[in-house]
Formats: structure tokens, sequence, C-alpha cells
């Protein structure tokens, strides 16, 4: 998916303005419209109709909701906005008529979306890169061409791995496993890599790095030969200094109400082969992810056609400032 910096700003834009209309009858979750707001991960915790690689679901990062050539509005693909088939693009902003008053209103609104997207635009957004090495070129040295190979002393060598809301493969190494800085010598070695119980839809996996620090990148690595080579997940972060901080939010609970910070969603999934080596490296332009403690790994499976679509994660690497 491609990221339209153009499309964003419309977008927020169009958001905006809707809000503006229908006030919080379009955010209150009990409302006919609540289904035009983006879904993300945390809405779908067991993955009954987990979604394909191009859905919105697993790829509304930020604002960024444009998804192939279908123009989306407020969330969701074009043929869903409207039951009678007419784009909602096409109607006028708000029904009825507008008095004088609220024509000024609305101009003052409109004054403001600008310096609203200038202050969004001028934030540094994290930067997901990814690296595939097929089953044929893979091997146990995890090289890629832009991802750094797995490291032994990075900051999370040390740091305590929890899971919340989740249950290891009774086939999976302990978790241990995934910032001990021992890696799979091949493709499919279940007793070298970390897994969730199969058949699950996924669940969080906390990280605590012992004491709040300069986090400058997050690394994750995963290999296998199909379906649970591929990694999709969604880091929150926190620095545990909030009074109604929640260290261990189940998956019914957002993280984003208990002090964690959402960060970026990850992604590998293609229309290509699913096997191989994944290394992923989530970065900052300005060199540096935030100040934290704990990270929080909300895990999803790559696919629900079968049983078997928990990702084989063989190292999780936390990279701290220098």
């Amino acid at each position: 998916m491609k990221f339209s910096l153009g499309n964003h700003y419309v977008r927020l834009g169009r958001f905006l303005k809707q809000i503006y209309c229908h006030g919080s009858t379009l955010l209150s979750p009990g409302s006919k419209n609540s289904s035009l707001l983006p879904a993300l991960p945390s809405d779908v915790r067991k993955g009954f109709a987990f979604p394909a690689s191009s859905s919105l679901i697993l790829r509304a990062a930020s604002l960024s909701l444009t998804a192939g050539e279908n123009e989306i509005w407020y969330g969701k693909p074009e043929a869903f906005r409207t039951s009678g088939g007419i784009a909602a693009r096409d109607r006028t902003l708000c029904d009825g008529n507008h008095s004088d008053y609220r024509g000024r209103i609305r101009w003052f609104v409109g004054s403001l979306i600008p310096l609203v997207l200038l202050a969004i635009s001028a934030q540094a957004q994290p930067k997901v890169t990814v690296d595939h090495n097929s089953n044929k070129t893979a091997t146990a040295a995890y090289k890629f061409p832009r991802v750094p190979s797995p490291a032994r002393n990075d900051a999370g060598a040390q740091a305590l791995l929890t899971l919340v809301d989740a249950e290891a493969d009774g086939n999976s190494a302990d978790l241990s496993a995934l910032n001990d800085g021992l890696l799979p010598t091949s493709e499919d070695q279940p007793r070298r890599n970390f897994f969730l119980n199969t058949g699950s839809g996924g669940g969080r996996l906390r990280m605590d790095l012992g004491s709040v620090m300069e986090i400058s990148q997050v690394n994750s690595y995963s290999w296998h030969t199909g379906s649970r080579g591929p990694q999709v997940y969604r880091l929150w972060a926190s620095d545990g200094a909030m009074s109604t901080f929640n260290a261990e939010p189940k998956g019914d609970v957002d993280p984003a109400s208990c002090g964690w910070i959402s960060i970026v969603i990850v992604d590998t999934r293609t229309d290509d082969e699913d096997g191989g080596q994944y290394g992923v490296s989530i970065t900052d332009a300005r060199g540096v992810l935030g100040k934290f403690r704990y990270l929080l790994f909300d895990l999803y499976p790559t696919e629900i056609a079968d049983t078997g679509g928990n990702t084989f994660y063989s190292e999780i690497d936390v990279v701290a400032k220098k």
C-alpha cells in the first residue's frame, strides 16, 4: 500500500468537516454512523473473519487510508459507504439550509484545517523497513539488504518477556527464544522459534526493558517455509508513568485508554510467496522512537485458511540510542 500525502489531507479534511456537520453522532460507538470509523487490529481480537493483506483493518496505520484504486470514505471502501449505492462524496456536506451564522462558523473551521494538517505533517512518522529472503536464499546468518542482522547485546537482551492474554503453542520454544541471540539454523525449527497456540487468533506479548530508555529501533525476525513466515502485529509502547497505566491490557482492553501509545502497524504479507525469512526494522526519522520502558506486541495470525497461521518469531531486538 502506498502512502498518498495529498489523499491523506483530503480525507482528513473531509472527516473533520463530517464531524462538524454531524457532531458527536458520528463518533458515538452506538450510533448508526459508528461503522464509518476506521477499524483497528484490537477490534478483531479473535480473527474469525481475519482480513486479507489488502484489508483496511490491518492497514489503517495513522490516517493513511488509501488501498489500491478504491477511494476511501471515513475508513471504508467505496462499496460500503452507503446501502443505497449513492456515494457519500456526491452528497452535500450537510442537509438543510445554512444560515449566515453557520456559514461563518464553517469558514472558521475550514480555515483551521490547514493548520491542523501542517501540525500533523510536521510530526515525524515511524518507518517500517521490511526485507525478505526467499526459501531458496535464506540462511542461518539472517543477512538482509537493509534490516540489520539479529544482535546478542541489544537493549532487549535482558528484558523480561510476559504473555498477556495469549498462550504459547505446545511445540513452541519458550519466550526466552525471542531475546537470547540464538537463531534457528533451518526454516522449520519449532523449538528455536516462539509462536502462539495453533488455531488461536493471536495475542499480546509484553517486553519490560527494566527502565525508561530512548529507543532508536525495534527489530523483529521470523523464518518459516509457509504462512508462518510473515509478520503481522501492532506495536504499542509506554514509559509506565501514567497513574492509569495497565501493564497487562487484555485483548478486550484498548491500550490507548491505559497509558500506551500506538507506534505502528506491521504487516509483511504480500500476494507473492509467504515462506522464507523476514526482517522488520521500526525506526524514526528523528533517530528516536521515544522514551519507553515497556513494549506491547499485539500479534495476529497471517491467515485463517487453516489453524497454522501464527508466525514463527525467531528474535526481537531493541536498540537503545547511543
